[in-house]
């Protein structure tokens, strides 16, 4: 626990530092043109959300391929998603494109094209955090692109119009 709670806390000094000098590509906060990311302190009234990642799946059980994890906020609405990591094995919580057909198996390196948001690795047992606004409305498809992760790691983020 004193190991999450160190990592945890380098994340977020890291995450001030770098993002505040440009960094922001270093720390997996690269976006598309539909979400910007943004320091963490400066979103005061940001959604929150924290995401558990086990060894295969998203949350606390491997029910995601038939029970996805669902992550809801309103258009334009700024959010931290914090990713807790609780397995050993590295991943990352990555947004697909609508409308696209991912395949099986996922190959990062011949996928990149397929997708609109890449938080970047995070290692087993550590903790990360990420700052964005949500994309324009829909329902848009979340998965681990670490090789062998999908479909068995996947879940959805609903954005709703305003206020909704």
């Amino acid at each position: 626990m004193q190991c999450k709670l160190i990592s945890f806390l380098i994340s977020c000094f890291l995450s001030v530092l770098l993002a505040g000098c440009g960094f922001s590509e270093l720390l997996g906060l690269g976006v598309s043109n539909q979400a910007s990311a943004q320091s963490v302190e400066s979103l005061a009234d940001a959604a929150r959300f924290t995401v558990v990642m086990d060894d295969s799946f998203f949350g606390y059980s491997d029910s995601n391929m038939v029970s996805p994890p669902v992550w809801t906020l309103p258009k334009g609405r700024q959010a931290i998603f914090t990713f807790e990591n609780i397995g050993i094995l590295e991943h990352n919580w990555v947004i697909v494109k609508p409308g696209v057909t991912i395949p099986i198996p996922f190959d990062e390196n011949q996928a990149r094209d397929l997708l609109l948001y890449d938080l970047g690795k995070v290692p087993g047992e550590a903790v990360t955090q990420v700052a964005f606004t949500a994309p324009i409305p829909g329902t848009y498809q979340v998965i681990c692109t670490v090789s062998g992760h999908y479909p068995f790691m996947q879940g959805r983020l609903v954005v709703t119009e305003e206020g909704r």
